[in-house]
């Protein structure tokens, strides 16, 4: 006979497996159907339907609209250029964890680029090159 504790444990479990393991929600698409909105935001263009803005759920980029100050207005334009030159330079752009959304209807998720057999987080590759920052 199954005990409450035991599927208080395995609603745990799959809880952990579903958060932790964002690979069962990566998909890939083509980096000629991807733009860049902004240095932490792109869009997607989806055949039919309406495109789809997906932030990028690991940094926080300076703006390039409504900014406060000129020095703002220029690191988010150039956050904006270096996400860019990124993504067309790739071949695939990997969506990872999608499927929360944040308070303007934007998808959050992770974003990898596949070029040849690379394959790197824009995240991470925008933090070390001094663009964003951490975001969480």
């Amino acid at each position: 006979m199954i005990t409450a504790l035991q599927i208080v444990i395995g609603l745990m479990m799959i809880r952990f497996v579903v958060k932790h393991l964002n690979w069962i929600r990566t998909r890939g698409v083509s980096a000629r159907d991807v733009y860049v909105i902004d240095g932490d935001t792109i869009g997607l263009r989806r055949r039919g339907r309406p495109d789809e803005r997906i932030r990028i759920s690991n940094i926080d980029a300076p703006e390039t609209r409504g900014i406060k100050s000129l020095w703002e207005g220029r690191k988010g334009e150039a956050a904006k250029d270096a996400l860019r030159d990124m993504i067309w330079l790739a071949e695939t752009i990997e969506i990872v964890g999608w499927g929360r959304r944040d308070r303007y209807g934007r998808t959050l998720a992770r974003i990898a680029i596949v070029a040849g057999d690379r394959r790197f987080d824009i995240g991470k590759s925008m933090i070390s090159r001094g663009h964003a920052r951490r975001w969480t």
